[in-house]
């Protein structure tokens, strides 16, 4: 049966179609809304009535989301509230299915980036989890949105998120100093105390003892705790923190947990130290039907049933049944906090509370769920705090008068504004809502560069002339590109007559542009030279395949030259 939405759920709805304006309906631009509704409120329904909008309207509308938990969830709640199901598609690499064509697309990000081209044109653009949308205007989503708009300027674009902020940058539609932020306002908002108080979420209680990590001396990675420092600091204390979950979950009856550990090496101690069956772990990188075997193991069956988990279960995971969540790691993010602790807010009929296990000092820093602020900017006393350099350095460079090889981490101590690392001239980058910085090497932003400049023209029109080379005076065909406005956008040289691989390059680009290779074979028996063949392609069109695209690239570290990487032929 149809869900009938909650009244704040069809406010949400109601606020992000009213709102939602493109550069056809407005002098101003694009506005750009977004919805924060807290944790288990239930973003998927609000997604699923926007889509089935737009399908009875006659459109099309793609869900993005970050994860494959999240397209499964988002998938079921649009299959059971949409009037035409038929037209819903899968577009998630881990789920083998890539059905972009459909007139309804719920995504991962990931997997629809190279689709994003010919996917077709979309009506709606719906960002699950929008709080992940990069400032960087380089990021995923921005390329997504971009190739998008290029096939439909008109297309709208809407966000849900539970945690509308960012650690440094402050709410999602502030600008920042990476760029113009995607979203330019937030147009409805629910409160985790209003919705508790409603009985829409659960109560939660903190049972929080007086074991807790040191993280005294923990370097800063981007803005959130290093990771494998942090680690280190938690692993100390598995012993003792798992002695104490043992002791509370029986005073308080906990039969279902989940456990977020701060490394996989952290995690599969806490397991061995648990040493039971009534433990799994669910870690990014393992084999996807382990994963999810695992997930479906807690969700199903009577008996006590925990999973310790790294970096996965922040976000799609809904099981509203859940009795706790126990925090084996510390964070600096507001918006992991409340994502984490989220896990544990969903009321269920067979619940009349849920429960946070602190070991990391989070409740402390961040306050209780019910209870919490968005971070804000402000000034700390003492040593500033760092940015951690987490690259292994590609080749041997001189930093400070001291020589260091290739193979070495970098390790250097950043200010925390650096975009840039000073010894190794790699670079950071924000990657997501906690705040944490994945990073490119010198040569992975070259090659970004690269990826960045090539482009792909629609060919109208190629002229054909000799040419020599200024070496040695070697005849070429020269190669003259245009698009449907007269402008040249490249010129290329096939080098049939050149020794060695150029020669063999350049003819077998011309044997590819022979709608018949025989004919190619025949001429060659009269020998094939530049002279020959640039008479055929200005005199005997019928003889050749239409250029109908080109693509086109900087070559590596020169981007004044430009080279033909692939042809498309009609």
């Amino acid at each position: 049966m149809k869900k009938t939405p909650r009244p704040y759920q069809a406010e949400a709805f109601d606020a992000l179609v009213k709102a939602a304006v493109t550069p056809a309906d407005s002098e101003n631009g694009f506005h750009i809304p977004y919805a924060s509704m807290c944790t288990g409120s239930g973003k998927s329904l609000v997604a699923a009535m926007l889509t089935d909008k737009v399908l009875r309207q006659g459109g099309r509308v793609l869900q993005l989301v970050p994860s494959k938990e999240l397209v499964v969830q988002n998938y079921e709640e649009a299959w059971h509230y949409v009037e035409s199901p038929e037209h819903l598609g899968i577009c998630c690499a881990k789920l083998y299915r890539s059905q972009v064509d459909k007139r309804a697309v719920i995504a991962t990000y990931t997997s629809f980036l190279r689709r994003a081209a010919d996917s077709g044109a979309f009506n709606l653009l719906i960002i699950d989890e929008c709080h992940l949308v990069s400032p960087e205007f380089g990021s995923s989503y921005r390329k997504i949105v971009r190739a998008l708009l290029r096939i439909n300027p008109k297309m709208k674009i809407v966000g849900l998120t539970a945690t509308p902020y960012r650690m440094v940058q402050g709410m999602l539609h502030n600008d920042c100093v990476q760029g113009k932020a995607l979203f330019t306002g937030m147009v409805y908002e629910t409160h985790i105390p209003t919705m508790i108080k409603a009985g829409y979420l659960s109560h939660v209680e903190s049972i929080s003892g007086e074991i807790e990590a040191d993280m005294e001396g923990v370097a800063l990675s981007g803005a959130d705790y290093n990771t494998s420092q942090m680690s280190v600091k938690f692993d100390a204390i598995v012993a003792d923190a798992v002695a104490d979950m043992r002791i509370k979950f029986a005073a308080y009856n906990i039969d279902t947990a989940l456990i977020f550990a701060s490394s996989i090496e952290n995690a599969k101690h806490i397991l061995n130290e648990w040493g039971g069956d009534d433990m799994r772990i669910v870690y990014g990188d393992m084999p996807n039907h382990e994963r999810s075997a695992a997930i479906k193991w807690i969700k199903s069956g009577d008996g006590k049933r925990y999973i310790v988990n790294v970096g996965v279960l922040t976000t799609g995971f809904d099981h509203r049944a859940l009795d706790c969540v126990a925090l084996m790691r510390a964070t600096m993010s507001l918006g992991l906090y409340v994502q984490m602790v989220g896990r544990v807010i969903r009321s269920h009929d067979d619940k009349q509370q849920g429960y946070v296990i602190d070991y990391g000092g989070n409740i402390e820093r961040h306050g209780p769920i019910d209870a919490t602020l968005p971070p804000k900017t402000k000034k700390k006393k003492g040593e500033a705090p760092k940015k951690l350099c987490t690259l292994v350095l590609d080749e041997n460079i001189e930093f400070e008068g001291i020589e260091y090889r290739r193979g070495q981490d970098c390790n250097h101590a950043n200010k925390l504004t650096a975009k840039f690392c000073q010894k190794c001239g790699g670079e950071f980058i924000t990657e997501n809502d906690e705040g944490k910085y994945s990073m490119r090497s010198k040569a992975q932003i070259l090659a970004a560069k690269i990826e960045a400049a090539t482009v792909t023209y629609q060919v109208e029109g190629v002229v054909y002339a000799k040419a020599y080379s200024r070496k040695d005076s070697t005849p070429m065909i020269k190669m003259l590109i245009y698009t449907e406005y007269a402008e040249l956008v490249h010129t290329h040289y096939i080098c049939l007559e050149h020794p060695g691989r150029t020669g063999a390059k350049g003819r077998e680009f011309a044997l590819n542009l022979f709608k018949d290779p025989k004919d190619y074979y025949e001429l060659g028996q009269a020998g094939v030279t530049a002279n020959n063949i640039v008479h055929l392609l200005n005199n005997a069109e019928h003889y050749f395949n239409k250029i109908k695209k080109v693509t086109i690239r900087p070559q590596a570290g020169n981007s004044k030259y430009k080279e033909l990487v692939e042809v498309e032929l009609e």
